[in-house]
Order: C-alpha cells, then sequence, then structure tokens
C-alpha cells in the first residue's frame, strides 16, 4: 500500500519520521526499496531520524537534504555513527542546509568529529542542540564562529585547566543557553560574558560551588538580562561539624530579596541519606526532563513558599528510586 500510494502524495509531505524501533524496524530499508529517496518528497519541512544504526543510511539521507528547499528542522536522536564513515561528513552535511534554523543532534559516534575543522558557516540555524558530545573552549568558539546567527544553545562543556583562559567569541544574539557543564568557575565565566544578552539559562554541573549571593554576584556582572534561571548543582558537602546548621546558613543566602522578590527563583536542597559527601541544590520547578532521581533524606529544605507545590516536577519523564525498597511502604 505505501508503494502504491505514497508517490501520490510525497510532493505533499511537511513532516517526517524515519525510525528503526521497535515499532517501526526497517523502515529506512523499506523506503531505499521502494526507490524512493528523501529529496522527492520536495516540501518536506521536519525530517525526523530515530534509532539508525547505519553511518551509510544517515550519510545518505541527509546528503539528499541539500536539495530540500523548504527543509528547516532536523534531528538525528539516538542514532550510531560507526568507523565505517567519516563522522565528519555528517556535520558539513548538516551545515550546508542553507534553510535549516533548527537541529538537534544526539548520535553515538565511533570516531569523534570536530567543529575545529568545520570551515562552513551556517547563517541559518538558529536553535542547535547536541549531545553525546562534550565541548572545550576552542571548539565552542569554532562552533559560534560557524553559527554566527544562534539564538539557543544546548551542549555539554568540558575543559582542562590547560585552556582555561583561552577567548570565546562575544555571540550577542544568544539568548538561551543550556548547559550541562564541568570545568572551573573561570570557564564558566568566560562562557557567560561572551552572550551578554542571555535571558534564559539552564544549568547541570558538579564543580560549581556558590551560595546565592555569589550567583547573583555573576548573574548581574555577565548576564544582566536574566529572566529565567534554572540549575541543578551537586556539591561537595561542608567538611565541619555542625552540617545542619551551614546547611540553613547557605539556604539563606537564596532567600534574598533578589530571588525571591524580583526574580521568583525558588531552590531546594537536599542532603541525601546514602552519602555524606554530596549536597544536591536544584531550582524549582524542577528543570531536567529526562530523571530525577530520588534519595531519602536526612536533610531537605525549599525555599518555596508552598512546600506542597508538587507541579514543580510536572516536567519529569523518569523518576528512579535510590534508597532501601523496604523503606517503600
Amino acid at each position: 500500500m505505501c508503494e502504491q500510494y505514497l508517490p501520490l502524495i510525497i510532493d505533499h509531505v511537511s513532516s517526517l519520521c524515519l525510525s528503526d524501533d521497535e515499532e517501526t524496524p526497517q523502515l529506512c530499508k523499506h523506503l531505499i526499496s521502494y526507490n524512493l529517496t528523501i529529496d522527492e518528497f520536495t516540501h518536506l519541512q521536519s525530517l525526523l531520524l530515530q534509532k539508525i544504526d547505519s553511518s551509510n543510511i544517515i550519510l545518505n539521507i541527509t546528503s539528499n537534504c541539500f536539495y530540500l528547499s523548504y527543509l528547516t528542522h532536523l534531528k538525528i536522536i539516538e542514532c550510531y555513527f560507526g568507523y565505517e564513515n567519516n563522522s565528519q561528513h555528517l556535520i558539513l552535511n548538516i551545515w550546508r542546509l542553507i534553510k535549516l534554523t533548527h537541529c538537534s543532534l544526539d548520535v553515538t559516534f565511533e570516531s569523534r568529529p570536530t567543529f575545529i575543522e568545520l570551515q562552513t558557516i551556517s547563517t541559518s540555524i538558529k536553535y542547535l542542540s547536541i549531545k553525546n558530545f562534550i565541548f572545550s573552549s576552542i571548539e565552542l568558539n569554532h562552533l559560534l564562529r560557524s553559527t554566527p546567527y544562534l539564538r539557543h544553545l544546548c551542549i555539554q562543556f568540558g575543559e582542562s585547566t590547560i585552556n582555561e583562559l583561552y577567548f570565546i567569541r562575544c555571540v550577542p544574539l544568544i539568548t538561551s543557553l543550556k548547559l550541562h557543564f564541568s570545568g572551573s568557575l573561570v570557564v564558566l565565566t568566560n562562557i557567560l560574558k561572551s552572550m551578554p544578552n542571555l535571558i534564559h539559562l539552564t544549568l547541570e554541573t558538579q564543580t560549581i560551588n556558590l551560595n546565592g549571593n555569589q550567583w547573583k554576584q555573576i548573574l548581574l556582572d555577565y548576564i544582566p538580562k536574566i529572566k529565567i534561571f534554572r540549575f541543578l548543582i551537586k556539591i561537595l558537602s561542608f567538611k565541619h561539624n555542625n552540617t545542619e546548621v551551614q546547611l540553613e546558613d547557605f539556604l539563606n543566602t537564596f532567600q534574598t530579596s533578589f530571588w525571591l522578590e524580583e526574580h521568583q527563583w525558588f531552590v531546594r536542597c537536599d542532603w541525601p541519606q546514602h552519602t555524606n559527601k554530596v549536597i544536591i541544590l536544584y531550582t524549582l520547578p524542577y528543570c531536567l526532563h529526562d530523571t530525577y532521581v530520588i534519595y531519602q533524606n536526612r536533610w531537605s529544605k525549599s525555599t518555596c513558599p508552598n512546600t506542597h507545590n508538587y507541579n514543580s516536577y510536572d516536567q519529569v519523564i523518569n523518576v528512579f528510586y535510590k534508597g532501601r525498597i523496604d523503606n517503600l511502604s
């Protein structure tokens, strides 16, 4: 039926998902067996490639996307890219799509591509999300150079102290940043300095330990236009005795007029029972969509005036419990 009717409507299809998951196994190969190529979907605007483990198929499809004059949205998620092809070709294929505005990449690469070698500049990409790829300052700088009109960015960042003073180019158009960060405070402030018009910041880190007053100063100094600030921070617990007293003092720094009145930013601080070493600090509503790990806490407190506001976690998709099963009753 698909072979019979798809050619009749192919130039009217605006959105397409090609997936090799359990519900649609070998879908890409079926498309090929019908002697159809992606460039025949002449009015395609949005394309999703999901759970495809053939780099040949991924490269062939993205190469043919070059001929799609209306393609603005591309997602390649939960895919695998093996050694048999140069992963750099995939990045180049994407950056050559002159109408593409939204791009999401979640690809496991056996051979890691690099943005340092990317010479092509995309003047169309405005929304970019890249997972399973850890950027350094140098690579981030090249990424920003190759996408000068970027507005929204979601990346993972990891940096050794060797390059922590590396200059990051200013990108005034970026207004939204979602950052999984591993590095020093110097590097983080360098990134924030480069985005002076940032309005929305979501941060996940376990290498930055600042209290509310210190965060306030950084935000005012580097991103004064910030409106939404969400974070999940895992920090080393206090080393001395009276931990609960220190936690109270720490949480009080997030209860100033700057946090509660000017911005209405509320946080929760958890001290899990299973460890003495880690404190978990996060904003409400909870900012991560994928997982929220529930611990038994020896101490937990929030600055939110409504302590029973469970809707603060309404974006959580997967919940994992870490604790003793016999305590669930």
